[in-house]
């Protein structure tokens, strides 16, 4: 998931990516870096925490126990009537699907951070290039964008969000176009 405030894409057609968010971790981006180590991005995971907004949170499982297309209204669906049927356990079909279920919200519903948790790295540290080449390679290898010189936004050409997720795994000293070299896109299907 990509998050961006549109402010400066808007203005000036340019973007950074600031930070690197995983499942477990928050990466600081130093955007001004001017060398080219996997120490540009330190764990960091109270930074853009506090900006979330942690009561709105929806549990995976409510999402897939109202089905797709739950905010779409339709006359003639009865109840019951469902074609996502399946839970995240074991994909089994859930019986009790589209029962109405209450249970007590718990009081704070925000993620607290675990300090305990040190994979890859612990707080105040950065994990390797390997980590980043692995965690970026999608990003950089669906690109059609081309990096500036030297990694900087002289002569670049392409999607500005693009560009952001190159340049950001550039300066980690990953290879972004001998990467795009080795694996090559071979075909696209484009949205319709």
């Amino acid at each position: 998931t990509i998050c961006s405030d549109k402010t400066g894409t808007l203005t000036t057609n340019v973007m950074s990516c600031v930070a690197f968010v995983t499942s477990n971790a928050h990466y600081k981006n130093n955007v001004h870096a001017t060398e080219r180590t996997s120490g540009n991005f330190i764990r960091e995971d109270e930074y853009l925490a506090e900006r979330a907004d942690h009561l709105k949170m929806i549990k995976a499982r409510d999402v897939i126990k109202k089905g797709p297309g739950a905010s779409r209204h339709s006359r003639h669906k009865k109840k019951g009537d469902n074609d996502f049927q399946y839970t995240m356990n074991d994909d089994e079909v859930d019986k009790d699907f589209g029962e109405e279920k209450t249970e007590d919200a718990p009081a704070s519903a925000s993620k607290k951070i675990d300090y305990n948790d040190t994979l890859p790295v612990r707080q105040g540290l950065s994990p390797d290039m390997s980590f980043f080449r692995q965690a970026l390679a999608t990003g950089i290898l669906c690109s059609k964008c081309t990096l500036g010189k030297d990694g900087t936004r002289e002569g670049e050409i392409g999607n500005p969000t693009e560009l952001s997720i190159l340049r950001a795994t550039y300066w980690t000293g990953v290879d972004v176009n001998k990467m795009k070299e080795a694996a090559p896109i071979i075909a696209e299907v484009p949205f319709s």
